[in-house]
């Protein structure tokens, strides 16, 4: 497997559309930082941006943000 190197341009670009990027009940249920050791991004589930009544699971949050729990 080839492993990209990122630019900030192109960092600052990815960072800018997951931040816009839609979601289920529109609430981008999602984190995103950057891991200093390996200088890649991190896509995290954010918990306390889901609804707990409407997604008891957690299912639509999963799928929103592609993310692990």
């Amino acid at each position: 497997m080839r492993i990209a190197v990122l630019d900030a341009t192109a960092l600052q670009a990815l960072v800018s559309a997951a931040v816009a990027a839609p979601s289920i009940h529109n609430t981008q249920p999602w984190l995103l930082r950057l891991d200093p050791d390996a200088l890649t991004p991190e896509i995290r589930a954010a918990t306390r941006r889901c609804l707990r009544h409407a997604d008891p699971a957690g299912r639509a949050r999963h799928l929103s943000s592609a993310a692990p729990y």
